[in-house]
């Protein structure tokens, strides 16, 4: 895993725009969170996005910062939930959009990631 730090919304978009459309998902699976495994996980590189208005996301949700994990073909809002169990980690792809959605990250986010959670899936039905 590596950690990248985005300052802007341009550095952001340009990951987006890096991306191959032949590994555009369904769009129900833009709204599902899968659990997924350690090694999986670890795969991702991680993408803080040091800017207004995710730093303000941080803050309110009580978090050290605001980011988003990438695998070569796709960007995911992730989470590690190690509270009193072992770790479980978590995906959902996320489109622009969704991500420039403000109150739908903060909702996502908020809880220690209770919405992100909710309903997860074990197992992803597609490649990371």
């Amino acid at each position: 895993m590596k950690k990248h730090t985005l300052k802007n919304i341009g550095e952001l978009e340009a990951r987006y725009m890096g991306l191959k459309s032949q590994h555009k998902l369904d769009d129900f699976y833009y709204d599902e969170t899968f659990f997924i495994d350690h090694k999986g996980f670890m795969k991702l590189d991680f993408y803080e996005l040091d800017f207004k208005p995710y730093v303000d996301i941080s803050n309110i949700v009580g978090s050290s910062c605001f980011g988003l994990w990438k695998s070569k073909i796709r960007i995911y809002l992730g989470h590690i939930n190690n509270a009193g169990h072992g770790a479980r980690y978590m995906v959902r792809a996320v489109t622009l959009c969704q991500v420039k959605d403000v109150q739908l990250m903060e909702n996502l986010k908020s809880n220690y990631c209770e919405f992100l959670e909710k309903n997860a899936v074990q197992g992803l039905p597609y490649e990371l």
